[in-house]
């Protein structure tokens, strides 16, 4: 799972401690791109965060800031369909 978040979304390995939590799980299925994460409202963010246990604001904070900022590494197509595959894959196992 790390070798493909490292190909088109390396910043969760930044943003998450532990990439094997329910947490990131859940997050990289329904927002699996940073395009997809980007568009997200900070309030939806707020309350998936709250939902999964991941309630200090300044963490929240911190996190949805580090969202806006983003930028994807990649916009290859290809890539990215191939990845989203996988990572969906993978964070179903998990």
């Amino acid at each position: 799972m790390t070798a493909v978040l490292k190909a088109y979304f390396p910043q969760i390995l930044h943003w998450c401690d532990d990439i094997r939590t329910l947490l990131v799980c859940d997050g990289l299925r329904r927002w699996p791109t940073v395009e997809a994460l980007k568009k997200a409202r900070p309030a939806t963010l707020e309350q998936f965060f709250h939902a999964h246990n991941s309630g200090r604001r300044e963490t929240i904070a911190h996190r949805i800031a580090a969202i806006k900022e983003a930028v994807p590494l990649t916009t290859d197509q290809a890539v990215m369909h191939a990845s989203v595959l996988m990572i969906n894959a993978l964070a179903t196992q998990l």
